[in-house]
């Protein structure tokens, strides 16, 4: 049975009397955020792509379609994570702490919940992003425009080269099956990691481009249609020809958008994580999972 973690029990009784809904600032109960958690839980496992909530032990924290919540496992353990129904999730905030030290301020500045100043804590795996492995999957591969990307994308050999022995200087994990690529587990880890490279990236922005960052859900809304337009035929196909359980849809569309996106903010802040995937995509392969943890792991590659 599910249950609240003391420490957020705790939280949320200390912010319950800090609420204006025209700020969005509107905490929730322990038993509302028990009720709240285990719905998000259930339609996040079949709508989408971006972050687990349970394999993440996320709870929710505030009311309405963009919650606020705490991380309780993996890479979001101890920090409290924005989880906009219409965007990518990042973290937030560093703590609990800091959390309600914001709302305080909101409250005091008439601020709105969702306009707070992002103060997520840069050491650890988290402050690295600027300093990834190098791999030339993505070495040659010139910082394109987002248009251009997505141009050569629809001209790519999306998944055709699947099984195919990978280049020796990648530096990455061969997967060899459709099976083994698409296992629960694996997809889990990566799919965590992939989200603590995006939180780095989105963290960076924030802090030092809050005017440029201000346009990520615009951007997203732009170029998710137009990833999805190219990449679900394809994955259609493959699942059909390959008679699989699960389509790679998820994957493929989260990925390409996120080097959608880091070339949108190559003008202020080098394109890193997606971009390397991004050379593994048009190369005809299939990141799948990840071994070890952002950012000194490497790719598994089918």
């Amino acid at each position: 049975m599910m249950r609240i973690p003391s420490e957020v029990d705790t939280f949320l009784r200390r912010v319950s009397a800090l609420r204006n809904p025209a700020l969005g600032i509107e905490p929730l109960t322990p038993d509302e955020a028990l009720r709240a958690t285990a719905d998000l839980w259930r339609i996040s496992a079949v709508s989408r792509g971006d972050l687990l909530p349970e394999e993440m032990g996320f709870i929710v924290l505030t009311a309405g379609h963009d919650p606020y919540g705490f991380g309780t496992r993996g890479a979001a353990a101890g920090r409290v994570i924005w989880y906009p129904h219409d965007a990518t999730a990042e973290v937030a905030f560093p703590s609990l702490d800091a959390f309600a030290s914001a709302l305080r301020t909101a409250l005091a500045t008439d601020t709105a919940i969702w306009d707070l100043p992002r103060e997520t804590a840069t050491d650890g795996p988290a402050g690295d992003l600027l300093h990834p492995a190098s791999s030339s999957a993505s070495e040659g591969l010139s910082t394109p425009t987002a248009q251009a990307f997505v141009d050569a994308l629809a001209e790519a050999p999306l998944l055709a080269c699947v099984g195919e022995p990978l280049p020796g200087d990648w530096d990455a994990v061969a997967v060899t099956s459709w099976k083994d690529a698409l296992h629960g587990t694996r997809n889990r880890h990566k799919t965590n990691q992939h989200l603590e490279a995006r939180n780095a990236f989105t963290t960076s922005l924030s802090r030092h481009h809050p005017q440029d960052y201000g346009t990520w859900n615009e951007l997203v809304r732009r170029w998710r249609p137009v990833i999805q337009s190219i990449v679900i035929p394809i994955c259609e196909t493959v699942v059909e020809q390959e008679r699989l359980r699960r389509s790679p849809v998820d994957d493929l569309s989260w990925d390409l958008l996120g080097a959608c996106l880091e070339y949108e903010y190559a003008p202020v802040q080098r394109p890193a994580f997606y971009h390397r995937l991004a050379g593994f995509y048009l190369a005809g392969h299939f990141p799948c999972g990840y071994e070890g943890w952002y950012p000194h792991g490497r790719h598994e590659i089918f």
